[in-house]
């Protein structure tokens, strides 16, 4: 037994110097960096990163550091040991020490009654209250005012001061609430360290008193594995805030033990929601979202000033307890935006990281070019102004004149139309009597041929005077609140009556009652031209008058025929002006053509769809303007 003891001491001993020591100290003055945990701990790794970028002080004062990884202490023994190991290591004292963290300097505090009395010591990271016995440290027992004690009374004998690392537990709880204004519950990540322990205190106590409507979720080290930590952090969604502390676990066996924090590169990647923390845990390197904190870079500036007083022969113990700095709300661009947050959210005035060079920072020196650019062609332009001010007005007066004289072409084809339906509509009239007293087979065959080219001849007329009145922008239209149903009843009514012998006329509907506000006669006139266009070439099967159901606040209306189809390549030009699908066949004459100029002053497009022997389908999408009630 006793031998398993000495044994155990050595190793410590051994782990102790061995892990704890970054530089033996030599004959040059130095600065100690004495740190409560080890350097997996990210707070204390980033700090003592940026500590060394400001040594060697005044070219001749070093920065050593030591790790007292006090967490892995486990009687009054072992603090016994770990401060020899100190002595023996650094027989000479230090200018100064740093201390990071209340049990780094409980620990150490002997050394300063004994051979280092008198140095100068800056206390990082002070809680404000300390435990009263080494006792209750090492228990790690919940702080409370019997066993606890204010650190200003534990420091009077001391020359030290302190430099205080204050959570602003209430600050990050409205920003997770502002970033996630679902969130019910927070999750707080921590370990079994003293640290842990009053932090975990503080958050209970700020959450019951201010945030009562939020849910606490403590997952500690002490009660959970990292294994059972990472499934149930995979169950998070946006209605749970999640806040980083550390997860510094001991490893090893009874006889050799060491800390290490494998969590914290990896817990991001597990979360679909951001992970904030309480202190600068290094954005830069890490996935964290962020929070509201002082930055290590300028609390090192705080103690890099003190370290100034104190060498300019001011007592640390004179100098007063402080926050680090000022703090500030700290946000990991990239990390927010994959975890799919709002920039709407984001706060104005955080300080961010990751945040992609705005339009006018990416591409400066070319707006700047394009301005002057710019500048050159409106100097050019006004130039030319100038001198062709002349021209101008008579380009204008000439496109005035041209205008002029389209719309007196457009009025001369109106009148024109009219003037020839007149004796049209007469001959229309008496061929249809003609038909009804012919008695022979061959008589009513002629007839028939006159009467459908009547009506070819008026129907081409109509045609004129539509696009005449289209261009003339003389076409009226009214817009009433009409039955969709109803009107394509009557279309197919009246268009039976014109059919081949062998083709049938279908309606369809899209809905079971359908009532919008549209121009009803402008949408029956470019159905109506479809049907007709149908009739022309579809000789068996049949012609459907119908439409879709509204989608995308669209209504689209069709005539879909068995006839011959359109090929590909002349489905482009379907609705110009008299084209011809067929050398051997009628033309598709204005109808379509009109079709097209209807739709665009109704806001509305036309198509076709269409496959050679199989068919076409012409259709038409106005806006969707649904009504209740028919009056």
């Amino acid at each position: 037994m006793k031998t398993h003891s000495t044994l155990h001491k050595w190793l410590l001993s051994l782990l102790l110097v061995a892990g704890c020591l970054s530089g033996s100290a030599k004959e040059k003055e130095y600065i100690l960096f004495l740190s409560s945990v080890n350097a997996e701990e990210a707070w204390v790794h980033g700090f003592q990163n940026e500590l060394r970028t400001r040594f060697p002080y005044e070219k001749d004062i070093e920065l050593h550091s030591y790790f007292l990884a006090v967490p892995i202490l486990k009687n009054e023994e072992e603090v016994k040991q770990a401060q020899a190991n100190i002595l023996q290591i650094y027989p000479e004292p230090p200018k100064a020490v740093i201390i990071v963290g209340d049990p780094g300097w409980l620990v150490s505090a002997p050394i300063f009654d004994g051979p280092w009395k008198g140095v100068p010591v800056i206390l990082c990271y002070s809680r404000g209250h300390i435990p009263s016995t080494l006792q209750t440290l090492l228990t790690r027992v919940p702080l409370t005012k019997e066993n606890s004690m204010p650190i200003e009374e534990f420091n009077k004998k001391y020359n030290i001061t302190v430099l205080k690392q204050p959570y602003f537990i209430d600050k990050t709880l409205q920003l997770i609430r502002q970033l996630q204004p679902e969130v019910r519950r927070i999750a707080f990540i921590s370990d079994d360290r003293y640290i842990s322990i009053v932090t975990r205190q503080s958050l209970q106590e700020i959450i019951e008193k201010d945030f009562p409507n939020l849910e606490l979720e403590l997952l500690s080290s002490e009660e959970i594995s990292t294994e059972e930590l990472l499934d149930t952090l995979t169950t998070y969604n946006k209605t749970t805030g999640v806040i980083y502390y550390s997860w510094l676990r001991q490893y090893g066996g009874n006889k050799n033990y060491y800390l290490s924090d494998h969590l914290k590169k990896i817990l991001p990647s597990f979360l679909e929601v951001p992970v904030f923390t309480l202190a600068d845990l290094n954005l830069q390197e890490n996935l964290y979202a962020g929070g509201y904190y002082i930055s290590i870079h300028d609390f090192t500036d705080t103690v890099m000033s003190i370290i100034n007083r104190i060498f300019s022969g001011e007592p640390a113990s004179s100098i007063p307890y402080q926050n680090g700095g000022t703090p500030q709300t700290y946000l990991n661009f990239a990390d927010l935006k994959w975890c799919n947050i709002s920039e709407k959210l984001y706060p104005e005035d955080a300080i961010y990281y990751f945040q992609p060079p705005t339009f006018y920072q990416q591409y400066k020196m070319y707006i700047w070019m394009a301005v002057l650019f710019i500048i050159l062609c409106i100097t050019l332009y006004i130039f030319y102004s100038i001198h062709s001010r002349k021209n101008k007005k008579e380009l204008i007066l000439a496109k005035e004149r041209a205008e002029e004289s389209d719309r007196l072409k457009s009025a001369f084809l109106a009148n024109m139309s009219h003037e020839i339906r007149t004796p049209l509509n007469a001959i229309v009239g008496f061929s249809s009597i003609l038909a009804e007293t012919a008695n022979t087979p061959e008589n009513r065959e002629y007839i028939r041929i006159i009467e459908d080219n009547n009506y070819l001849l008026l129907q081409l007329i109509n045609d004129i005077l539509d696009l005449s009145r289209i261009e003339a922008g003389l076409l009226n239209f009214c817009y009433t609140d009409i039955d969709i149903n109803s009107c394509i009843r009557k279309l197919e009514d009246t268009s039976r009556l014109r059919m081949p012998a062998n083709v049938k006329c279908i309606a369809e509907f899209g809905m079971k009652r359908c009532y919008i506000h549209t121009e009803q006669n402008r949408l029956m006139q470019v159905l109506g031209n479809y049907v007709s266009n149908a009739i022309k070439y579809t000789y068996k099967g049949s012609i459907t008058i119908g439409y879709y159901p509204p989608e995308d606040g669209k209504i689209r209306f069709y005539v879909r025929d068995t006839g011959c189809g359109i090929s590909q390549d002349k489905q482009q030009a379907i609705f110009q002006r008299f084209v011809k699908l067929d050398n051997f066949k009628q033309g598709t004459g204005l109808g379509l053509s009109i079709c097209q100029m209807i739709a665009e002053k109704m806001h509305a497009t036309v198509g076709v769809s269409s496959e050679l022997s199989k068919g076409s389908e012409f259709w038409i999408e106005i806006p969707y303007q649904p009504i209740r009630t028919i009056y």
